[in-house]
């Protein structure tokens, strides 16, 4: 899953299937590599943290907060690799 979830990271494609069987929006978002952490908080909305060394460019955040589960998908097809002091140490770390 993570592998298609990847190809449409770097393609732009948006299937939203997997091995022809439809993929929930939580299932997806769950399943994609940018992503640590899903929280539902209800009335407020979804809160997404993401994995060590990416960030949010709306937010310039490590963390995405919306409303709901399609909102968040889109805005996290806008994250990208992080340059952040916290992140560069960690990716330090890394090598």
């Amino acid at each position: 899953m993570k592998h298609l979830i990847l190809l449409e990271i770097l393609t732009g494609a948006d299937t939203w299937t997997s091995e022809s069987q439809p993929m929930s929006a939580l299932a997806r978002i769950q399943a994609d590599p940018r992503t640590k952490e899903v929280c539902n908080e209800g009335e407020d909305g979804w809160w997404v943290m993401l994995a060590d060394g990416y960030c949010w460019p709306e937010g310039q955040t490590h963390a995405i907060h919306e409303r709901t589960l399609k909102a968040v998908w889109r805005e996290l097809r806008t994250v990208r690799l992080c340059h952040c002091s916290e992140c560069k140490i960690l990716n330090t770390h890394d090598l």
